[in-house]
């Protein structure tokens, strides 16, 4: 089986590290390395930085109620693909299945919580 090498993401697309040295992920119930992931270089970070703060300056724009549907988008995702997310936590950090998909479920809470925030501020 190959190691998926994991990429950074910049600009919203996957980016491939131009790194030489990466780092295992390994499964903690089984030492499989699952996965590889870079330590990207001062370039890259402050690359990715700069992607997020532009981000951030269109984000700000954006109004409430489009802000809202992005994230029950959101939630939406999540809910379709608990399954895969929860196996991923398990693979990656060891936890037992029900943990995983209980992770999964108070993450949905968060999202749940920020959907909420929006009509708390529209009054």
């Amino acid at each position: 089986m190959s190691v998926r090498e994991i990429p950074m993401y910049i600009d919203g697309q996957p980016v491939q590290s131009q790194s030489q040295e990466w780092r295992d992920v390994v499964n903690p119930a089984t030492q499989e390395v699952v996965a590889r992931v870079p330590f990207c270089s001062a370039d890259e970070v402050e690359r990715a930085i700069h992607s997020a703060k532009e981000a951030f300056k269109e984000w700000r724009k954006v109004p409430l109620g489009k802000r809202m549907r992005i994230m029950l988008k959101l939630q939406a995702l999540i809910r379709d693909n608990t399954a895969e997310l929860a196996a991923l936590i398990t693979e990656e950090h060891g936890k037992t299945l029900p943990d995983a998909e209980g992770e999964v479920g108070r993450g949905l809470e968060v999202v749940e919580h920020a959907c909420s925030i929006t009509l708390a501020a529209v009054g």
